[in-house]
C-alpha cells in the first residue's frame, strides 16, 4: 500500500507541509452525504463536476476563512473537522465528526472519498462525501475500527452476559459459531450458537434478522470481534452487552 501525507496542523488555506510514514485509513462507500462546507475553492480548482477524489481529514485545530463571505470556522471552537487536498484545507464538516476523530486517535491519518457535485458560486464548488453505511460509521465512532468494505457485520445485544468480564470500554474477544442439530423429522432450521472466549453467549434462531448473515459464516473465524457493556435506557441501572462480529465477504 502506498504511503501518504498526514495532516499535522492546518491554519486557513496555508500548506501543511508535514509528512509521516503512516498509512491512510480510507473511509469510503456508496452512500452520499452532504454537510461539507467549502470555504476555499482554490485547492479544488482542478476537480471537475462529477469527479471523485480523496480528502484528508484534519482532526487537529484548524481555522478557515471563507473566500466568498469572509466568515470563519474554528474547529476547536465551533466543532467539526477540516478537509484538505494535497495538504491545503478547503472546507470542513460536522458530519460523522466523532467517528473521524475516533479513527484518527486509534489508528492514524484518515482520508475520505469525495465527489464534486456541482458549483455553489464562482470559485466555490459543492462537494459530498461517499461513505460506508451507518452501521460501519457507528462502529467507527464507538470502537475506532474501520470495517473493511463488503464485510459482513453482525451486532448482538445481549441482556444476560455469560462470557468473560467486559467493561464499558470495548474489548476484543475470540468468537466462534456452530449449529445445533435439529431433532429427527423436524423441518426447522438449526439454531446457531455464538460463543465468546469459549463460553456460549447467544442462541440465534431462524426468526432472528441476524440469522441469514450468521448462517453464511458458521464455523468461519471472524476478522474481528468486540464487546462492550452499555447502560440500558429503559431500565435504570440495568446493562446490556453489545457484541460486534465482523467477517469478510466470502460465502455471499
Amino acid at each position: 500500500m502506498s504511503l501518504f501525507r498526514r495532516i499535522l496542523e492546518s491554519i486557513g488555506d496555508t500548506d501543511v507541509g508535514a509528512v509521516c510514514s503512516a498509512e491512510w485509513q480510507t473511509v469510503e462507500g456508496s452512500h452520499a452525504s452532504g454537510g461539507v462546507y467549502v470555504y476555499d475553492g482554490k485547492p479544488l480548482h482542478d476537480i471537475s463536476s462529477g469527479q471523485e477524489f480523496y480528502a484528508e481529514v484534519v482532526t487537529r485545530p484548524a481555522k478557515l476563512r471563507s473566500t466568498l463571505t469572509g466568515t470563519t470556522w474554528n474547529t476547536k471552537r465551533d466543532g467539526g473537522v477540516a478537509l484538505a487536498v494535497d495538504g491545503r484545507v478547503f472546507g470542513a464538516t460536522r458530519t460523522y465528526e466523532i467517528p473521524f476523530r475516533k479513527l484518527a486517535s486509534a489508528g492514524g491519518p484518515v482520508r475520505v472519498r469525495m465527489r464534486r457535485s456541482g458549483t455553489y458560486a464562482k470559485g466555490i464548488p459543492t462537494v459530498e462525501m461517499l461513505l460506508p453505511d451507518s452501521v460501519a460509521m457507528s462502529i467507527a465512532g464507538d470502537l475506532g475500527y474501520l470495517v473493511p468494505n463488503e464485510a459482513d457485520v453482525v451486532i448482538l445485544y445481549i441482556r444476560e452476559w455469560s462470557g468473560p468480564r467486559v467493561g464499558d470500554n470495548a474489548a476484543r474477544l475470540p468468537v466462534t459459531t456452530r449449529t445445533v442439530p435439529t431433532p429427527a423429522g423436524s423441518s426447522a432450521k438449526p439454531h446457531i450458537i455464538v460463543s465468546a472466549a469459549g463460553t456460549d453467549v447467544a442462541d440465534i434462531s431462524a426468526r432472528s434478522t441476524r440469522y441469514r448473515t450468521l448462517s453464511r459464516h458458521v464455523g468461519e473465524p471472524p476478522l474481528d470481534a468486540f464487546c462492550q457493556r452499555r447502560e440500558s435506557s429503559d431500565e435504570q441501572g440495568a446493562h446490556y452487552w453489545r457484541l460486534v462480529v465482523i467477517w469478510g465477504p466470502s460465502g455471499r
